[in-house]
């Protein structure tokens, strides 16, 4: 019962995870004007879901990774000044990111500045901008894809654990099966001897001591056999139980695995 219980509680808290994270089905950069050192300037948003500091970091390791950028993180933000790389501009230009947290949900913005002091639009600079865009939904899809790989990777060891104790529990339910199945054999075999020695007593009185002893011994056998069989068989009942939930939850946390999947795969194709 405590192993049932146990199954159940992992189930109820996988659940829960599944339902803390909506992975998107498409990603809008946005532009929009915002107040930044007490003026407005333009920004490419895009919301993500997720925590914070997580999203931050991710972002700095993409620009490391995918641009050969380094940006320094404070607070909420992170910034690169007199930055070079000729795939988002022939300028040099300073890159400013901050997220707005809002529990699970954030405003993720990206400003774009050249030494002018202009900041990057789709009016002015629209080279640029489409850059910044497709960086902004190149990371969100990068984003969403590590999280969901991470998820796929977790519900792949809790099916492995889950396979591997109902393969334990279809293996003892057959050791059980096979002891009841014996222990049914020596009932049968001491009951016949116990009818013997009842026959014996009838057709010879001379042999009722001797008889009666072995039907005593013999009776006494059974009754043993028959608790140990009473033993085995609960346990088996408790197996059976424990291997039906633990084939709901396989079932349940393939279907699990299979969205995560399917919504990986539609992610990665758009």
């Amino acid at each position: 019962m405590k192993k049932i219980f146990t199954l159940l509680l992992c189930l109820m808290t996988l659940t829960l995870d599944a339902q803390e994270l909506d992975i998107p089905t498409s990603i809008t950069v946005d532009e929009q004007m915002q107040m930044l050192d007490d003026k407005q300037c333009n920004s490419f948003i895009v919301g993500v879901q997720g925590d914070g500091k997580d999203i931050k970091k991710k972002f700095k390791d993409f620009l490391e990774d995918r641009y050969a950028i380094e940006v320094k993180g404070l607070g909420s933000s992170l910034k690169g000044e007199g930055l070079n790389n000729s795939r988002i501009s022939d300028k040099v230009f300073n890159l400013l990111f901050k997220i707005q947290e809002n529990g699970t949900s954030n405003l993720v913005s990206l400003f774009m500045s050249f030494s002018n002091g202009d900041y990057v639009n789709s009016e002015k600079y629209a080279s640029e901008a489409n850059v910044i865009k497709d960086l902004m939904k190149d990371f969100t899809k990068s984003y969403y894809a590590d999280v969901v790989n991470e998820r796929i990777e977790v519900k792949t060891e809790e099916l492995e654990k889950l396979n591997k104790q109902r393969a334990k529990d279809i293996d003892e339910k057959t050791d059980l099966a096979k002891e009841i199945s014996k222990n049914e054999k020596k009932i049968a075999k001491y009951e016949s001897k116990v009818a013997k020695a009842q026959l014996k007593i009838e057709k010879y009185q001379e042999k009722i001591k001797d008889e009666e002893k072995d039907i005593a011994d013999n009776g006494q056998e059974v009754e043993e056999l028959k608790a140990d069989n009473n033993t085995a068989a609960a346990k088996k009942t408790e197996v059976e139980t424990k291997l039906e939930t633990n084939n709901k939850l396989i079932a349940e946390k393939s279907e699990e695995l299979k969205a995560l999947q399917a919504k990986l795969s539609q992610l990665l194709s758009f």
